[in-house]
């Protein structure tokens, strides 16, 4: 604004000139003469004195204005949020901690002992909690969503009802755990022990469970659709209306699975290498390499 006022005054002081220089070359009765230099500076300083004597008004518009403008860069105003730094509990022991709703979101905790931990409905959401130690926590309906819980401990832990969707637990250990109706749908659960773990109505769609190993674990209603079970073990697990429509079962054995039938197996894939319930009779369409 204050540009544009200049440009303003620079203009009128050039357009005073001009008319002095032809004011003064065609004299008072339009004939030229008089000293034009003379007539121009006189020109200048009457444009000049108005400008001050009207600088007052237009210096407190020109404030009136500058107030109504964001004064972004200067200190005290308002900035863009900062993202708080992530923080890393490594190596720390929590052990009975209570963090019941607790906000580990995006934390590192690798190695961290969280035994007999306080954790309902906390959220572990992209948090790298690898070799973790969570043996008997508490963390029904808790949030691991997207988390990387790799060689992680859950054994004994209650876990119903627990959102672990796209999570990272290769080798992770859910002895004996609660996983009633949790959600591990898309994750990664490649040599997970799971034995004797309750996972009713538990959701394994699309995961990655080769070489999981689910013996002695009641997975009633559990929903395997498009999940890789190759090599996984199912020895004395309960499998009842359990549903594998569309799941990989190259090498998998569920020859000592209890109540599977053949109609839970339909469009489910395997090779000469999967193993059946005697009695079981599926015709397994061979899975693609």
């Amino acid at each position: 604004m204050r540009t544009v006022m200049l440009a303003v005054f620079i203009m009128g002081v050039l357009y005073a000139v001009v008319n002095a220089v032809q004011s003064a070359a065609k004299g008072p009765t339009g004939k030229r003469g008089g000293n034009p230099l003379e007539s121009v500076a006189d020109g200048v300083s009457s444009l000049l004195n108005r400008a001050d004597s009207a600088a007052p008004d237009l210096s407190g518009a020109l404030s009136r204005i500058d107030v109504k403008l964001p004064q972004f860069g200067v200190e005290g105003a308002p900035r863009p949020a900062e993202t708080a730094p992530l923080q890393d509990i490594s190596g720390t022991d929590l052990s009975g901690a209570e963090h019941a709703e607790g906000n580990f979101a995006g934390w590192r905790a690798n190695a961290t002992t969280f035994t007999d931990a306080l954790l309902d409905r906390a959220s572990f959401e992209g948090a790298v909690a690898k070799g973790a130690n969570f043996y008997k926590a508490r963390m029904a309906s808790a949030n691991l969503k997207a988390g990387v819980f790799d060689g992680s401990v859950f054994k004994g832990a209650d876990l119903k009802g627990v959102i672990a969707r796209a999570g990272l637990f290769r080798r992770a250990d859910f002895a004996e755990a609660d996983l009633g109706f949790s959600t591990f749908s898309a994750a990664d659960l490649t040599g997970a022990q799971a034995r004797d773990a309750y996972a009713v109505g538990a959701l394994f769609v699309s995961a990655a469970l080769s070489r999981a190993d689910f013996s002695g674990a009641d997975l009633t209603g559990a929903r395997f659709e498009k999940a890789d079970l190759s090599g996984a073990l199912f020895a004395d697990a309960t499998l009842e209306a359990a549903r594998f429509a569309g799941a990989r079962l190259a090498g998998a054995d569920l020859s000592a699975a209890k109540g599977l039938t053949a109609a839970q197996l339909v469009g489910a894939c395997g090779d000469q290498f999967t193993k059946l319930p005697a009695g079981v009779s599926a015709a397994l369409a061979a899975c693609p390499e």
